[in-house]
């Protein structure tokens, strides 16, 4: 054994680093800080660099030892390795009691990694690793050990794991960190299964193969011919990838040959083959590591292997499973250990507890029949060929496939081949329940629930179901989803359309903030907060089929879908060997489309049990003011919530609720992970023992429910701390820096920028936690490798649009006010939702959402949501139905921005007068004359041009910036944008059409992002480096005359001229036009309408053209002429209808059911109405070409107009020419 050491400081201080005598080291540098030394395993092995590092525990030095770092990191650019007690914490959750940590600690330990480029290599083990050993409360634990590394010696040694250990006399924790850990998991315990390659599709011989072992096979059944192209490709397959490695090696090393060859004719084009080439294998290999690292948000073809490589070696190693710890407390130390470990443990899982009818019966006595008979009619109408297709491309391609090892994709790519035995094998399990051998097999992959997993209840068990079968599942659920609004009860919020999971939130803030206030008074109130063990895999299927005929659910249904949970079989992936064989008995398949809907329907059951309780008063309900709905239960899918009064017969009779609801269905209350916390009044004694009666853990405040925090603080920015700690960690980790600039960009917009919204949807976050989540995704942008980090451009500039110089980025604060105007549209359109009734009841019992006011003792939520109120009555106006609602001079009515407002003066006496006096009610058309009379020429246009219903109709609220009406976050943060002063003509938008050519080209990302900085000119080029101080001359290198810029250095230096020379290419400058209809708008108020009525045989019925005094957009126009084309085929008498026009835009307006916003929905709404008077009625699409006549007859409206039975000049080989196309 060899060694160095460091003294120490009386009793402080003091390193020593010993190694064994087969490991070089060679020592570099110490002090009382840090012992600096070069390693080598092997005598063939490379250097690396390791430095045992001792933070200063002074916090007034410990500058200086930030400063060490960085000189260490500037010695050497080996592959560096930095570990032990840096006696600082990276966030938040690495301290447990004593005060809080101050920002500016974490702030510097951050920024001296980041410079460093160094990264946290995780652990496995305790969660800290020191302690003050002192008693509650007064215990104080952080991890101050830690193991960190640069990207060259993560890549050096990719399968290093640290560890924690265990430690009887010291504070601290020993920290073990294993370069390449010896896995108790042997490989060679099972086959590797075979695997769909995304990169096959690359290869134009890749469909014949699955064509001619599809179409050609002897086989007729659907699972031998999938298993017939399996061993197709596999066989091709496993040489093409042993040949694609090879070839990549050998075409580089080609292409720097040619690099100093002469360059002839031939050398030429055999550079561009082998680029061509080399191309396409570089993109096979992206694609397939991007298969496996399952980062879907980042599209391949920006050579971003080493990024999807890197996730994909992560991935592999968290999901891996080295031991288990058994029921004993020993650890496995086999591969088949592991495998019984697991079979023991599933098969224990998944066997039924075998409830009595009796049982069953109690839980389910309460459920009301919901499926009325048109539900239970639409249920049961035989599957289609289009409900299998949809249900197919609704998936996520590269999906992790079942046994069958097919993704989506494979179906997606050859559903010309292969639909028709698909649709075949569906239809017939859904229409006549045949069932094929394998169809329902199902595999289970293990992902850990924690960050150190050591026993199998740590592990989520994911189904990965055969993707047929997923279509049938998927084509029930299709069904089953447009109900559910209808079947399952309001305090149920998850999977249901039309309900969010921020309502949920919503009221459980208030709730418990109804709590936190009630500090006076003799009733006690209590909210409890149940977690269910094992939901889906425990639910009893005798117990779900009873719920769904207590439901109502047809026989039939009923049936289909207990064929699908019951006719499942289980194996078992780990590490892609596939093992074992378990039937279960109960329990529902985390990973089929069908199971959560199915679990809703399960948990009606709790839900009515509670509601019953509630109605004969043994489980009151709690209500947060007068006037306000009582609530007893909220449910998201399995998070439940409790509000009850605080009493004992109360908690007794909630406890009774829930061992029905267990002996029934198999759900049971995991009792460690439930908690309760009471209201301010309740005495503590009463606390002490309610909960204790619960067995559940007595808590000052629920810390999080759904995801959120359930009270708020005075430190708001300390209550959201956490979100810069999961954004910090997501962009420090190594296999981030591998990525591009444009990568990088695509990371900040589709993750980084995401990890927050749930949070905004709810609360309006602190300005200045906002910027610092700016700041460090700018950083992040801007950093590159170990240079300096420059901000070439401001952040509010990045957050320009593409076609305005920027990148698209959002503005936090912005986009926050855009996320809670969409909670405040759904308190103003969903007023019959429980949330809505709340806030209502409490905030503005007598008054308009629009005129609310903070109120008296608000809650957080609530001032969050008032914030965006502004930007939701800026982006609202009415749309005129019969006017009575709507006042003329004091409401929003009229589409002109800002105001919507007349811009005539109020005169006097009319603050009362109504839209609806301006309509001559017996015709429904606005009243021209007294229009004309009263208002500005301006403001008469614009209302006679308002399209009116001739059915009178609600007013209604719309949001004006959307084309159909209704509220989207992206036009509310554009608009708020636009408020906030920053939507005014960039100076960098002076052409848009340039922006758009780079972003619209057809080039990798990253070189896109390259001309995007070039255009900008914010490239490291010698003029810009001069201007920051960083170089003395700014000539350019090249040809050492002029100033060197992006421009100078692609287009006009000597060398760049003599470049352009030699291509193909030639540079030149792009004009740009810019065309105006608004003129035509303008000279032209009027719209022409041409309507042609034909019968099955082509032939003229008869026509229609004529001029409406208005003018509007394309749609308007056309949507009159349906209303005009609907009316002539009454007058005519016509009872079998077909309307058929070029705007599949209207078309899909006039044949849906669901309510329409847009600017057309008046004449929407009067054709849907008129459309009863036919026997049917149904949209038909056709191109222009095939619906010329009636574009003549719209054209010729100007000089024509009338109709008759006679053919105008000219239409009749119109409408020839129609029949042929």
């Amino acid at each position: 054994m060899f060694g160095c050491c460091v003294d120490s400081k009386g009793k402080s201080g003091g390193l020593a680093l010993l190694w064994q005598k087969s490991v070089e080291v060679q020592l570099q540098s110490f002090s009382s800080s840090h012992i600096d030394v070069s390693v080598r395993v092997e005598e063939s092995g490379e250097w690396w660099r390791f430095s045992g590092v001792y933070g200063e525990p002074d916090t007034s030095k410990r500058s200086e030892f930030w400063k060490l770092m960085r000189r260490l990191h500037k010695q050497s650019v080996r592959p560096w390795l930095c570990a032990w007690d840096y006696n600082e914490i990276l966030e938040h959750s690495e301290k447990e009691g004593g005060s809080m940590r101050p920002e500016w600690q974490i702030r510097n330990f951050r920024e001296c990694l980041t410079s460093c480029e160094l990264h946290d290599l995780g652990f496995r083990g305790p969660a800290f690793t020191w302690s003050n050993h002192q008693q509650d409360p007064f215990t104080v634990r952080e991890r101050l050990d830690r193991a960190c590394a640069n990207l060259a010696w993560s890549r050096a040694f990719p399968e290093a794991r640290v560890s924690h250990g265990s430690s009887l006399f010291s504070d601290h924790l020993p920290v073990l960190i294993e370069l390449c850990p010896t896995p108790c998991w042997d490989p060679s315990g099972g086959r590797k299964r075979f695997r769909f390659e995304a990169a096959w599709l690359q290869e134009p011989i890749c469909e014949s193969i699955v064509t001619q072992a599809w179409t050609f096979s002897s086989h007729n059944k659907l699972e031998e011919k999938i298993a017939a192209v399996s061993a197709r490709l596999g066989t091709w397959g496993r040489m093409f990838g042993r040949e694609t490695r090879d070839i990549i090696l050998k075409l580089e090393k080609s292409l720097t040959a040619d690099l100093y060859s002469v360059l002839t004719e031939e050398n030429k084009c055999k550079r561009a083959r082998d680029k061509a080439e080399l191309t396409k294998l570089i993109l096979q290999e992206e694609v397939f590591w991007k298969q496996r690292s399952k980062d879907l948000w980042l599209k391949e073809g920006d050579r971003n292997s080493s990024f999807f490589h890197a996730k994909a070696s992560r991935r592999h190693q968290i999901n891996s499973i080295r031991r288990l710890r058994k029921d004993n407390g020993e650890w496995t130390v086999s591969t088949v250990e592991v495998q019984q470990c697991i079979l023991r443990y599933f098969h224990q899982v998944f066997s039924s507890n075998r409830p009595s009818s009796d049982d069953i019966r109690r839980g389910t006595e309460h459920l009301p029949v919901v499926v009325d008979p048109g539900m239970a009619e639409d249920l049961q109408r035989p599957f289609t060929e289009i409900e299998v297709t949809k249900a197919l491309f609704s998936m996520s391609p590269l999906k992790s496939p079942g046994p069958d090892c097919m993704p989506p994709l494979f179906y997606q790519k050859f559903w010309h081949v292969v639909k028709p035995d698909v649709v075949s094998c569906v239809l017939a399990f859904l229409n006549h329940r045949i069932l094929p051998v394998g169809f329902n097999a199902t595999n289970i992959l293990l992902i850990p629930k924690c960050k150190q997993p050591q026993s199998l209840n740590q592990y989520r068990p994911i189904s990965l179901c055969n993707v047929v079968y997923k279509i049938a599942s998927k084509s029930i659920a299709n069904r089953l989803k447009p109900w559910l609004d209808h079947i399952i009860f309001p305090s149920q919020s998850a999977f249901v359309p039309g309900r969010l999971i921020t309502d949920n939130v919503l009221l459980a803030f208030e709730t418990n903030h109804f709590l936190h206030t009630h500090s006076k008074g003799g009733k006690h109130y209590m909210n409890l907060k149940l977690d269910i063990s094992k939901a889906y895999d425990k639910v009893e299927w005798p117990f779900l089929r009873n719920v769904l005929g207590k439901l109502g659910f047809p026989c039939a249904f009923i049936d289909l879908i207990m064929l699908c949970v019951s006719s499942v079989s289980y194996s078992f992936v780990l590490s892609g060997i596939q093992f074992g064989s378990i039937s279960p008995q109960r329990g529902l398949r985390q990973g089929d489309p069908l199971s959560p809907y199915l679990f809703l329907l399960c948990t009606e059951s709790l839900s009515s049990l509670f509601r019953v309780a509630a109605d004969q008063g043994t489980v009151p309900r709690v209500a947060v003011c007068r006037g306000a709905p009582p609530i007893s239960h909220l449910l998201f899918a399995d998070d439940t919530m409790v509000f009850c009064p605080a009493r004992l017969p109360t908690v007794l009779n909630v406890r009774h609720i829930l061992d029905i609801y267990k002996l029934a269905s198999g759900q049971e209350i995991n009792l460690h992970k439930s908690s309760a916390v009471f209201s301010h009044n309740t005495p503590m004694e009463l606390q002490q023992g309610l909960a204790a009666e619960l067995g559940i853990r007595l808590e000052n405040r629920h810390e999080v429910y759904l995801g959120l925090p359930t009270m708020a603080f005075r430190s708001k920015r300390a209550l959201f701390a956490a979100l810069k700690d999961r954004i910090w960690k997501r962009i420090q980790g190594w296999h981030e820096k591998t990525l591009s600039q444009a990568g990088k960009a695509t990371l900040i917009q589709a993750v980084i920028q995401a990890i927050p919204s749930y949070a905004m949807s709810c609360f309006r976050l602190p300005k200045t936690l906002l910027q610092e989540f700016q700041a460090l995704a700018a950083d992040f942008f801007w950093h590159d490798g170990d240079r300096r980090r420059i901000h070439w451009l401001a952040w509010t500039r990045l957050c320009s649009s593409k076609l305005e110089g920027g990148l698209g980025f959002r503005d936090l604060e912005a986009f926050n006010l855009a996320l809670l105007s969409k909670q405040l549209w759904r308190l103003l359109t969903r007023p019959d939702s429980l949330v809505s009734k709340v806030l209502k009841a409490k905030y503005y019992p007598r008054s308009h959402l629009f005129d609310a006011s903070v109120g008296t003792r608000p809650s957080y939520t609530w001032r969050s949501l008032l914030a965006a109120k502004d930007l939701l009555i800026a982006g609202c106006r009415w749309r005129i139905g019969t006017g009575r609602s709507v006042l003329v001079w004091k409401d929003p009515w009229l589409p002109r921005i800002p105001s919507f407002r007349t811009l005539t003066p109020m005169p006097a006496g009319g603050s009362n007068m109504h839209v609806s006096d301006l309509i001559r009610e017996d015709i429904r058309e606005w009243d021209s004359e007294l229009i004309n009379t009263i208002f500005w020429p301006e403001d008469c246009v614009m209302i006679l041009q308002t399209p009116l219903s001739c059915v009178g109709r609600q007013d209604l609220l719309v949001w004006h910036y959307s084309r159909n009406g209704l509220f989207s976050v992206r036009s509310a943060y554009h608009l708020a944008l636009s408020l906030a002063n920053h939507a005014g003509p960039s100076q960098d938008s002076w052409n848009r059409g340039l922006w758009r050519s780079v972003w619209q080209a057809n080039i990798p990302n990253k070189t896109k992002v390259f001309l995007w900085r070039a255009i900008r000119n914010i490239l490291p080029s010698a003029g810009n480096l001069q201007k920051r101080r960083m170089l003395e001359s700014s000539v350019c290198p090249m040809c050492e005359v002029e100033t060197e810029t992006p421009i100078h250095s692609f287009l006009h230096c000597t060398f760049a001229r003599q470049v352009w020379a030699l291509s193909c290419l030639r540079w030149q400058d792009i004009a740009s036009t810019e065309l105006s209809f608004e003129s035509w708008l303008l000279i032209f108020h009027a719209m022409g309408i041409g309507v042609v009525a034909r019968d099955s045989e082509g032939k003229c019925l008869a026509w229609l053209s004529l001029t409406l005094d208005r003018k509007g957009s394309a749609e308007m126009a056309e949507a009159y002429a349906a209303r005009e084309a609907i009316c002539l085929a009454i007058r005519h008498q016509w009872t079998r209808v077909i309307l058929e026009g070029d705007c599949s835009s209207l078309l899909s307006k006039i044949s849906s059911e669901q309510q329409d916003f847009s600017d057309v929905s008046p004449l929407v709404y009067d054709i849907r109405h008129l459309a009863c008077c036919f026997e049917s009625i149904f949209c038909s699409f056709t191109l222009r070409s095939g619906n010329a006549a009636a574009d003549l007859l719209a054209k010729l409206a100007m000089n024509l107009e009338g109709n008759s039975l006679l053919l105008p000049p000219g239409l009749d080989t119109v409408l020839r020419g129609d029949l042929a196309n």
